[in-house]
């Protein structure tokens, strides 16, 4: 919100009222968001709920550690499962229904994954 204000006002100030005026901003914007990771491993990311609320919960109390602090979104979730991931021979062997699981979505595309939330949104985990 602030570089985007920021850049408002740039704009504002050297008479720019247009894309052109804004472009700092938008070419930021797009390097951090869309050119940062494709949206497809984002959403696959986010299917981590459709493990369900038992699996989730387990898989982040596995996270104890101190992660770095970002605003990015794609940062965030990445710190998360790396975090996840570093266990996983725990997950194996504590709870080998979630590696079963965590496989077969990681086989599945993700718009296939996510398909009933086009239609209905998202639910409250």
């Amino acid at each position: 919100g602030r570089k985007a204000a920021n850049a408002i006002s740039e704009a504002i100030r050297e008479g720019k009222l247009n894309r052109e005026g804004v472009r700092k901003y938008i070419d930021w914007w797009q390097k951090s968001f869309p050119d940062f990771m494709n949206y497809k491993e984002f959403l696959a990311l986010l299917s981590g709920g459709l493990l369900g609320e038992d699996a989730v919960n387990y898989l982040y109390k596995l996270v104890t550690g101190i992660l770095p602090c970002s605003l990015n979104p794609y940062n965030l979730l990445n710190s998360i499962n790396g975090s996840i991931m570093r266990n996983m021979d725990k997950v194996q062997k504590e709870r080998p229904d979630i590696v079963l699981k965590l496989q077969s979505m990681a086989a599945t595309p993700p718009e296939v994954l996510l398909k009933d939330f086009q239609i209905h949104g998202f639910p409250n985990f």
